[in-house]
């Protein structure tokens, strides 16, 4: 089970689920790190009930970004400007 942070803050913001050799999974985490967001990055290869989970829920690409607060709902894709309501988010 690999589980990554890159900040050593205990409440990320967000779960970034992710895929190897995957280019919009890599630009979600740049950004995320890019903009100091607290985040977790899981491989759904490692993460199956994960991506079993993620399936049923609609997501068919990755990544896939939940977010830790119930009133910000989970996106597939690169999203800018769904990572930017993240940053202000975290700064509120």
């Amino acid at each position: 089970m690999t589980v990554q942070s890159t900040f050593a803050d205990p409440a990320p913001v967000a779960v970034v689920f992710t895929r190897k050799h995957c280019g919009p999974c890599g630009a979600t985490v740049r950004r995320f790190e890019a903009l100091g967001i607290p985040h977790e990055v899981r491989d759904l290869a490692e993460h199956l009930q994960d991506a079993e989970r993620l399936r049923r829920q609609g997501h068919m690409q990755a990544p896939v970004v939940e977010p830790t607060s119930p009133s910000i709902p989970a996106w597939s894709g690169f999203r800018p400007e769904r990572i930017a309501t993240l940053a202000d988010y975290k700064l509120s």
